[in-house]
């Protein structure tokens, strides 16, 4: 089985909470659902005992990068566990994403605005798709693309003079 989904969005996610708070070496935990952890796998798994033994495997395939990974669940909603020394191997190895730190220096301003996401995603690329959000919890959904560069689904929220967003892959946007 091909884990190099998993491996990216585990790391993703640890680097975008670097960019917005700093690097720390210590233990990050981080909670994803059943359904999108079949997303990110690309398989169609509809019980815990199923994804249990395929996130066995998955972690004595990563353990050389991230060290050992402890996951846990209750019901469908899973906790993974990256030790320090797994943390410190993302902050070394991979690169800050440009476009994420200039998206996350802008939504951090008060005077964040729908125009000035968008000049950040096209100082990126000319291919960016943007519309008003048919759910309740988002104004808009942004997004580039051709996927090159960041293959996330940006959810934006204006509220109160702050700037609110949720990153997705495509799967789990196109679930909401």
């Amino acid at each position: 089985m091909n884990y190099s989904n998993l491996e990216n969005v585990i790391c993703d996610t640890i680097k975008e909470n670097q960019i917005k708070i700093g690097y720390e070496k210590e233990t990050v935990r981080l909670y994803y659902p059943m359904s999108s952890l079949a997303h990110i796998l690309g398989k169609d798994i509809t019980n815990t005992q199923e994804l249990d033994a395929i996130l066995n495997s998955f972690v004595k395939t990563i353990d050389d990068k991230l060290g050992n990974i402890e996951i846990s669940h209750a019901g469908d909603r899973y906790c993974f566990i990256i030790p320090p020394t797994g943390v410190q191997y993302i902050h070394e190895a991979y690169d800050d994403n440009p476009f994420l730190i200039a998206f996350i220096q802008v939504v951090n301003r008060h005077d964040c605005s729908l125009e000035k996401l968008l000049e950040v995603f096209h100082t990126f690329s000319d291919n960016v798709h943007c519309e008003k959000s048919d759910i309740d919890d988002f104004d808009y959904v942004i997004y580039f693309v051709d996927n090159k560069l960041d293959n996330y689904r940006y959810c934006i929220k204006f509220e109160g003079g702050h700037t609110i967003y949720h990153r997705f892959i495509k799967e789990d946007y196109d679930n909401l």
